[in-house]
């Protein structure tokens, strides 16, 4: 393992975190612990899928080694929306349980929308050839009641 001289600590938080050993056993690859729960999760998943699935026969190497070797490095390269795909779904099911409608950066819950009870007259301007006639023989009124 070689020695890396930091200057500043604006260069420590952009080295990435690894693993180098356990207790005093050497790796011989350093490991992201993102990687290792990763892989965890997904030899895990295959046991439940195999424990419900018993009767699909897969050989053991595929369904305990490649697989999760699979999804683990699919899950550090793959960018869904410009973001580690466990980030992305975990920001979509945030979002569809979240309220939608704010005010004053507060949760709005909104009824129905509620119409008018009372009646309403549109005016519908239009253009005055004559200046001198009455407004009300240049203007088309419509006067109504609301649907309820």
């Amino acid at each position: 393992m070689k020695k890396i001289v930091l200057r500043t600590y604006d260069k420590l938080w952009k080295m990435p975190f690894k693993i180098y050993s356990i207790d005093n056993l050497r790796l011989i690859i350093p490991l992201c612990p993102w990687d290792v729960i990763v892989f965890s999760l997904s030899v895990f998943l295959m046991i439940l899928i195999s424990k419900i699935l018993f009767f699909i026969k897969i050989p053991f190497v595929i369904k305990y080694i490649i697989v999760p070797w699979i999804v683990t490095k699919m899950a550090a390269t793959v960018k869904l929306d410009g973001k580690k795909p466990y980030k992305y779904f975990f920001d979509m099911i945030c979002f569809y349980f979240i309220p939608k409608e704010y005010e004053k950066f507060k949760a709005v819950k909104r009824d129905k929308l509620k119409g008018f009870k009372e009646e309403f007259i549109i005016r519908k301007n239009k253009r005055f050839k004559n200046p001198h006639k009455d407004f009300m023989e240049n203007t088309n009124c419509i006067i109504g009641k609301s649907k309820k």
